[in-house]
C-alpha cells in the first residue's frame, strides 16, 4: 500500500514539473488515484477548456436553477419563496434566477 502511495506522489510531482507520462500511465492502468492527482487532472482540463465548455457549464447551472424553481412551484410553493430558496441554495442573486427562468422558459417540458 505504501509503495502505491509513493508512486502516486512521484507521479503527481512529475506531472507538476511538466512530465505527465507517469500520471497518464497510472490512469490508463486503472490505478486508484490520490486526491492531488485528481485535482491536478481537473485543473489541467479546466485550463484547456474553451468557450464551448464555459457556455455549456453556464447553461447547466441555469437549468439546475430553473428546475429547482419549477419543482418548488409545482409542489405548491409560492414563486417568490421558490426563487428565494434557489438563491440560497445556488448562492446567486435574484437577477440570475430570473435570467435562468427566461433562458429555460421555452424548453420546459412539464
Amino acid at each position: 500500500m505504501a509503495a502505491k502511495f509513493i508512486q502516486a506522489e512521484l507521479a503527481l510531482k512529475e506531472a507538476k514539473l511538466g512530465n505527465p507520462s507517469w500520471l497518464i500511465t497510472r490512469v490508463l492502468a486503472g490505478d486508484r488515484l490520490i486526491d492531488g492527482e485528481i485535482l491536478f487532472i481537473r485543473d489541467a482540463l479546466l485550463a484547456t477548456a474553451g468557450k464551448r465548455y464555459k457556455k455549456n457549464r453556464r447553461a447547466g447551472k441555469q437549468w439546475a436553477i430553473a428546475e429547482q424553481v419549477w419543482a418548488l412551484t409545482d409542489g405548491g410553493t409560492k414563486q417568490e419563496a421558490a426563487i428565494s430558496a434557489a438563491m440560497r441554495q445556488h448562492g446567486v442573486k435574484r437577477r440570475t434566477v430570473f435570467a435562468a427562468l427566461r433562458f429555460c422558459k421555452n424548453d420546459r417540458f412539464i
